[in-house]
């Protein structure tokens, strides 16, 4: 007993000591002391790394409270400026026992550049001049383009899982009736023909067909054949009576040879998504499934800067909400839930529904509206604070991290904090007033004067700008379905 308290007194003597900076490390007046991190005795700063629910409250980015009840039942759309916290609403949100589609901005900027190469090859082949981005998406892309979009994202979600759940798929392949497993195996070859090696497409068609060893599909020899033979029928021409996609015959007597000349009727976008989601439901039992569309505003080379961009990205938009899809956004089971759930994020400060929408109703969706008031941005402030004081070491660090309100001298600089935005601009202003902080650390000891804070904010700007790229200054009257 007499040595813990032994103990206990030296401890407690030797963070008296840090506290009154006599250790080497909190003399702030040596130039390689003036690190936040290191004086506070912190692994990481972090409003250096992005906003995720990792280091928040999801409350925080939603006034009132995320409305779970209603999230439970309906597909949803969150909309917001740029950094407002939109993805971390989605990730807050999203079920954990559910299989998402994830269309993320890698995805998209992904399939938008191969739709344009493809398009500018059909063009040339007409005689006609290429287009580049964004106009290729403003005037070419379709509807059905972004239903081939999330046909793709599919397809790839399958094929990894029938490796890592190979039980499970084995019973769904052996669920299904012959023309349903034609229906499949034409579907992933149609679009992972040109993406996958032909050993890995043959082993999945194997798989759906249950070939043993000596009837094996083999399509090595054809293989470059198949991707000329797919690449024309996913590729439609320019023509609104080809729109639907008919499989060529030689293509299918490789797999089929028993079938002759026998064709497919013409399988169409919405059919061959409605094709890949039962097989989903089927493989995925007990689990629900999702698609989440996210990071349009972090797609500022294409759907940002001029005209052109803002109606690729309202084409683009309205492309994800086509009337196909808007049934399928509400479509429920028999016992009332939703076959299938939408997680959307789009840019914009206000929505105007019957220009962007005009497919939904209002009444069968939730829209979240993510908008910062200063009150919110300082408690996000002061909670990752408080994280990084949870983190600290009692004994080294040479002082607790200051409140929020303490370190900006919040009562001196409201005016100046009031021009943050969003989280996204709290990180960058916060970055730069650490960096600040350090310059001035022996005289400040890491709390800010008004002079401190204006600078601060003043260089966090250009970054900040980089976010306004797809959140344009809107007056009172104008919306953003009305300036997209």
């Amino acid at each position: 007993m007499f040595g813990k308290l032994i103990l206990w007194f030296v401890i407690a003597l030797m963070h008296c000591v840090a506290q009154a900076q006599l250790f080497p490390w909190c003399d702030l007046s040596r130039l390689d002391n003036r690190n936040f991190t290191k004086y506070f005795n912190v692994r990481e700063n972090l409003f250096a790394g992005k906003v995720g629910p990792d280091n928040i409250r999801c409350d925080m980015f939603y006034p009132g409270g995320i409305p779970v009840k209603a999230l439970e039942t309906l597909s949803y759309i969150v909309y917001g400026i740029k950094g407002s916290g939109k993805s971390t609403i989605l990730k807050c949100t999203q079920r954990k026992n559910a299989i998402t589609l994830k269309l993320d901005n890698h995805k998209i900027k992904s399939a938008l550049a191969s739709f344009t190469n493809s398009l500018n090859e059909n063009l040339r082949s007409l005689g006609q001049n290429p287009r580049q981005l964004p106009v290729s998406v403003k005037e070419y892309w379709r509807d059905i383009d972004f239903i081939h979009f999330v046909i793709s994202v599919g397809v790839s979600t399958v094929l990894k899982a029938s490796v890592s759940e190979k039980q499970l798929f084995e019973k769904a392949f052996q669920d299904l009736s012959p023309m349903d497993k034609i229906n499949l195996i034409d579907l992933f070859c149609m679009y992972l023909v040109n993406q996958i090696s032909s050993l890995d497409l043959e082993a999945f068609i194997n798989k759906v067909l249950d070939k043993k060893l000596s009837k094996k599909v083999e399509i090595g020899p054809h293989h470059a054949y198949l991707i000329k033979v797919y690449e024309k029928i996913r590729i439609r021409p320019f023509d609104p009576n080809s729109s639907s996609l008919k499989l060529n015959v030689q293509a299918r007597k490789f797999f089929f040879p028993e079938e002759g000349e026998t064709v497919l009727d013409p399988a169409t976008p919405e059919l061959q998504l409605n094709v890949l989601l039962e097989f989903m439901r089927k493989a995925f039992r007990g689990k629900q499934l999702a698609i989440s569309l996210d990071g349009l505003d972090e797609i500022i080379d294409i759907f940002s800067g001029n005209e052109d961009a803002s109606a690729a990205l309202a084409r683009f938009v309205s492309s994800a909400t086509s009337a196909p899809l808007a049934t399928l956004m509400t479509a429920n089971e028999a016992n009332g839930e939703l076959k299938l759930f939408w997680f959307y994020s789009f840019p914009g400060e206000n929505l105007n529904y019957e220009t962007l929408f005009p497919n939904l109703h209002k009444d069968k969706l939730q829209y979240l509206h993510i908008k910062s008031t200063t009150s919110n941005l300082i408690g996000y402030a002061e909670f990752l604070l408080e994280k990084m004081r949870e983190k600290q070491s009692s004994l080294w660090a040479c002082k607790t991290i200051p409140k929020f309100e303490e370190m900006v001298q919040l009562d001196k600089t409201k005016h100046i904090i009031e021009k943050l935005r969003n989280p996204r601009d709290m990180n960058l202003f916060m970055e730069s007033l650490i960096l600040e902080l350090e310059l001035e650390a022996q005289t400040t000891g890491f709390i800010a004067n008004e002079e401190i804070v204006k600078r601060a904010y003043e260089k966090a700007q250009d970054a900040m700008y980089l976010s306004l790229k797809l959140n344009p200054r809107l007056s009172k009257n104008k919306k953003v379905g009305d300036e997209l």
